[in-house]
């Protein structure tokens, strides 16, 4: 079962890429062409009445091609792609900051490891899960990110003022089948201040299957 989840998860990534790619390399694209055609339709215009009306539509394509935009890197993240997993998990934390207008700090003492892209594409899938509930489970007050790799293992800690994990159970059970179908694990903890610690271990090394 958790393999069938699993593959589930790898196709519903690349079906999210496929999206995301097409929103971006057309849809954006075309909205973007018709902003161009109506900013100068506009200047044409000129005093005429009806360019304020005109005006009003640049906006308008403006804002629903940054809706396009967003909903894009939402769906595949332009930085993971572009200059790797560490990067794109700081872009992810900003963005999260931006949008529920709270602290969200990130450190991170590792590079990027060495794994497939669709890995990669998963672990960030699973982070940005993870980071989801906090941001829900705990409503309140900034949010700690640490990366690091001890001993083969990519480690994310969460630490939050308040974790309130009963809020969303289903949420906290995706995170935790998300970790073990990379073969890593999730876990609640106490940080040594009292707040809550959502953290997220996965090896760096696949198991090997000869030694089961």
């Amino acid at each position: 079962m958790r393999a069938l989840l699993a593959n589930i998860r790898r196709a519903q990534e690349k079906h999210k890429a496929i999206l995301a790619r097409t929103l971006h390399d057309d849809i954006s694209q075309k909205l973007t062409a018709l902003s161009i055609e109506l900013s100068l339709l506009q200047r044409r215009l000129g005093s005429h009445p009806e360019s304020a009306k005109v005006g009003e539509l640049v906006e308008l394509s403006s804002q629903a091609s940054a809706s396009v935009r967003q909903l894009s890197n939402g769906l595949r993240s332009k930085v993971l792609d572009a200059f790797g997993l560490m990067a794109a998990l700081k872009h992810e934390c900003q963005q999260a900051a931006l949008l529920c207008e709270r602290s969200v700090e990130f450190l991170c003492d590792a590079g990027d490891p060495k794994m497939e892209a669709s890995v990669a594409d998963e672990v960030f899938g699973l982070f940005q899960e993870a980071l989801a509930l906090a941001m829900r489970s705990s409503p309140s007050g900034k949010i700690k990110v640490t990366v690091s790799t001890p001993e083969d293992c990519l480690r994310f800690s969460l630490d939050c003022p308040r974790f309130l994990v009963t809020g969303d159970p289903l949420g906290w059970l995706d995170v935790r089948e998300r970790a073990l179908s990379l073969n890593g694990k999730a876990t609640l903890q106490k940080s040594k201040r009292g707040s809550g610690l959502l953290v997220l271990e996965m090896p760096l090394k696949k198991p090997d299957p000869t030694q089961s």
